[in-house]
């Protein structure tokens, strides 16, 4: 559905906030993205959509569905942009001065101007009801700041799935929700995917596991750079690099009970002052003297053509 080639993102200061991003969004299949926070997936999918500051300069090339893709221009196209994006605080998303109705009737005009209003009505609450929100009716004629976290996080699915993208970005969708509402979001996630509602996604988390439980593809991002990528299930079982291993031991599930929390020592690169070679080299347990001055590409695994990691030592 997607391509990303050699995408680069620099800020006047000179940081690089994305360094030669290359990624492939199956039709009809879910990408997840991970990676700790500062790793750049906001920048990537805020890229996307034509969403960075102006300060911000973007290079490479996108394709959409085999045709050349303008992030600016697209995002303004009519009769609606080709992709949407469900953001990380449906709090601060949300305007807070209209109605969640009129806030889903503004995506309809925008989607299909010439529909008549009833018809208009009657979609948005056909898509609450979807999204398994009570009384649309009622809730339709209601404020954002009157709704709980997760109903606003139902409504921001809504607004996607009445603009009817080719492809949703999902920003870290479940994050400022608890664990038992965050379940329900990605139980109706995947109810809506396996009805058809939900086609292509880049689903962005700092939850490797999470992740992997919903997407079909996983990339792992670390300082604007893919240290490795391939299908989730096998990545999550078996992870190449070094990162992906360390992210995964820091997963709570995956800690035994009285056990103390791990956690990957240093911190991300400060995207104006990065060191030579492998970005991840001083955190890594695993590097080499020429980890610290080569940087290697990401490159396909001897042992699976499929997978890709950007380590000297990557192994699965």
């Amino acid at each position: 559905m997607m391509r990303i080639d050699a995408l680069h993102v620099t800020a006047q200061s000179g940081a690089h906030l994305l360094r030669g991003v290359s990624l492939a969004i199956g039709k009809n299949r879910f990408l997840g993205l991970v990676g700790e926070s500062g790793s750049g997936k906001s920048t990537l999918g805020l890229a996307l959509l034509g969403l960075l500051a102006p300060t911000l300069r973007l290079e490479g090339r996108l394709t959409l569905d085999g045709t050349p893709y303008d992030p600016v221009s697209d995002r303004g196209a009519r009769p609606a942009p080709r992709l949407a994006m469900i953001f990380q605080d449906p709090a601060t998303a949300l305007h807070p001065l209209f109605t969640i109705g009129t806030l889903l009737d503004d995506v309809l005009r925008r989607r299909d101007p010439a529909l008549p209003r009833a018809t208009r009505r009657t979609r948005i609450h056909e898509a609450l009801a979807r999204v398994e929100l009570p009384d649309p009716p009622s809730l339709a004629t209601r404020y954002p700041h009157q709704l709980s976290g997760g109903m606003r996080q139902r409504v921001m699915i809504a607004m996607a799935l009445l603009a009817r993208p080719d492809l949703l970005v999902a920003d870290e969708p479940t994050t400022a929700l608890d664990a038992t509402v965050e379940a329900g979001i990605l139980a109706l996630v995947a109810r809506l995917r396996a009805e058809g509602a939900l086609s292509s996604m880049l689903l962005i988390s700092h939850h490797l596991a999470l992740v992997a439980a919903t997407c079909d593809d996983l990339a792992v991002m670390y300082a604007g750079r893919i240290m490795e990528t391939g299908p989730a299930a096998t990545i999550a079982a078996a992870p190449a690099h070094p990162y992906t291993a360390a992210l995964l031991a820091c997963d709570p599930a995956r800690i035994a009970p009285g056990a103390p929390v791990p956690s990957i020592p240093g911190e991300v690169p400060d995207p104006h002052d990065t060191p030579p070679g492998c970005l991840f080299a001083p955190r890594c347990t695993r590097a080499e003297p020429r980890c610290r001055t080569e940087t290697q590409s990401l490159r396909p695994l001897p042992t699976d053509p499929a997978r890709h990691a950007a380590c000297w030592k990557a192994t699965a």
